[in-house]
């Protein structure tokens, strides 16, 4: 999940995007906390352990099965996992392009699912490991100028940075919000990015979303559960295309 901009509905996409995966798959998925800004996501499901990707990456020696990683992560009503991250933003500003590599290494042994929750920024060292070791990338707007704009300037400086290919079989998410401000046509929105994408999804205002309580699929509206049902048979073709590739 991808955004130059924040408050554009990352985190909300990547539980949603999680959570019906676990709910609708066999297997393991894991939501992991890369913000270098103390994210929020670790704060959206019921809290496990206190356990962060830092304490993750100390313990990575001796971590070898599934039961070795478990007690690390918090889990949702759906059964999608989270690592959090740590909520000192000197701490996780520390975290590095090895660090992410790492743990990646790890998680992808147990869960053949792992989504990624960054940033805002591009620059910073964890997003090298984000971008190269990304089978699919989600990338996150509101319609809203600001938020269409850092989206097609995320766009942009990834294509002129050499992940022109990631771009194009990537998947716009246009999270929406209440009716303020200065908001764009979502129509407009979604045939611009359609243009320079694999596919746009729109999901709905939702009161639950815009609460940034624990997030549980089921008490979300019929709508916004379809929303993310549509975004997610998205990005998993996107993923096993790329898969099938490589």
């Amino acid at each position: 999940m991808i955004s130059l901009k924040g408050g554009v509905g990352k985190t909300s996409t990547a539980l949603g995007i999680g959570s019906t995966l676990a709910a609708e798959r066999a297997d393991r998925v894991i939501a992991v906390d890369a913000n270098p800004d103390a994210g929020t996501l670790g704060r959206r499901v019921r809290q496990e352990t206190d356990s962060t990707i830092r304490d993750l990456l100390t313990a990575v020696p001796r971590l070898h099965s599934y039961m070795d990683i478990r007690p690390f992560t918090s889990q949702g009503p759906s059964g999608l996992e989270i690592l959090a991250n740590d909520v000192d933003p000197a701490v996780t500003a520390t975290f590095s392009d090895q660090d992410y590599r790492r743990v990646m290494d790890l998680l992808s042994s147990q869960y053949p699912v792992v989504l990624t929750d960054s940033g805002t920024g591009l620059l910073y060292s964890a997003m090298r490991g984000v971008l190269d070791l990304a089978d699919q990338l989600v990338v996150a707007t509101t319609p809203s100028v600001d938020g269409a704009i850092s989206a097609s300037t995320t766009m942009d400086w990834l294509a002129a940075n050499g992940y022109a290919d990631l771009v194009g079989r990537s998947v716009t998410v246009v999270s929406g919000v209440r009716e303020s401000g200065r908001l764009v046509r979502t129509e407009e929105l979604v045939r611009h990015f359609e243009t320079r994408c694999a596919g746009v999804v729109v999901v709905p205002f939702d009161e639950q979303l815009a609460a940034g309580a624990e997030f549980d699929l089921a008490r979300l509206r019929p709508r916004t559960r379809a929303a993310y049902f549509d975004l997610t048979a998205l990005v998993s073709r996107g993923m096993s295309r790329s898969q099938q590739e490589s």
